[in-house]
């Protein structure tokens, strides 16, 4: 199962998504500031023999979701303005659920309420995994946070490590109270010796005297019992569609396309 995110930055990317459907052959589409007509995109991308469908939605209406599998495989547990959760349920898988997201940029928001509305949507999984039974879960958007934030690491937002060994441990003690982890493969993209080709999803400039460069605000996270299923080479930033690089000679996202570049998943396709 291969899934495709990305931020749009409101354009009108068809052209490109259509070019990273055909040489990546993806089954799910996740994005954000989409803006996109969805009859004209749909009549755009389904020129082939692949399909893709709108996966119906209620009140998620940062996100844009698509698939080219049956929508009766996916069953919608609960939304929010900013957030999806879903149950996968495909006959090439155990039950999973997929939840995906767009979390308040930064430019309007500060540290400490990013902090906070990260704990609200890790309270909407939670309650996901109880009342479905299940505990495997892919999250996966813009976070508008960098892995190392509070909102990622505290223990009652998505306390995601970057370790998977520790993750495996499923979850540790703290006052007495129990706190479940979550994986953060993308800690590896960080830095010019990083698995990918650049070290960031999004890049930032400025004439301030602190200055990141390179964010990782789009993210996955990974439940302990999922992550042997997601090989750290089925997770990729993307930089070329397969006809067109979306970062410029000099390694800077060409703007153009998006400010933001898109990721990768892929999960084996076997049984978990």
């Amino acid at each position: 199962m291969k899934i495709l995110f990305w931020n749009l930055n409101k354009k009108d990317l068809s052209k490109e998504i259509k070019e990273l459907i055909v040489h990546n052959d993806f089954d799910i589409l996740l994005f954000c500031e989409y803006e996109i007509d969805d009859f004209f995109f749909l009549n755009y991308i389904n020129t082939g023999t692949t399909i893709f469908k709108l996966m119906p939605s209620i009140g998620a209406i940062k996100l844009k979701h698509f698939t080219k599998y049956n929508l009766k495989f996916f069953k919608l547990h609960s939304e929010s303005k900013r957030w999806a959760i879903r149950v996968i349920d495909h006959p090439f898988y155990s039950p999973f659920i997929l939840a995906s997201t767009h979390l308040p940029s930064k430019n309007n928001w500060h540290d400490d309420s990013q902090l906070i509305e990260a704990s609200i949507f890790r309270n909407a999984i939670n309650r996901a995994q109880v009342e479905t039974n299940i505990s495997r879960t892919v999250i996966i958007g813009d976070f508008n946070m960098n892995p190392y934030e509070s909102g990622l690491i505290s223990t009652t937002a998505f306390h995601s490590t970057q370790d998977r060994n520790i993750a495996k441990r499923i979850k540790r003690r703290v006052q007495g109270n129990e706190y479940n982890f979550f994986y953060n493969p993308m800690w590896n993209f960080f830095g010019d010796q990083s698995i990918g080709k650049v070290p960031g999803t999004y890049l930032y400039s400025s004439s301030e005297h602190l200055q990141l460069d390179w964010n990782i605000f789009d993210q996955v996270l990974l439940s302990p019992d999922i992550i042997d299923f997601v090989p750290l080479k089925g997770l990729e930033i993307i930089t070329n569609t397969g006809k067109q690089d979306l970062i410029r000679a000099d390694k800077i996202i060409d703007n153009t396309f998006s400010d933001h570049l898109p990721i990768k998943l892929e999960l084996k396709t076997d049984k978990f």
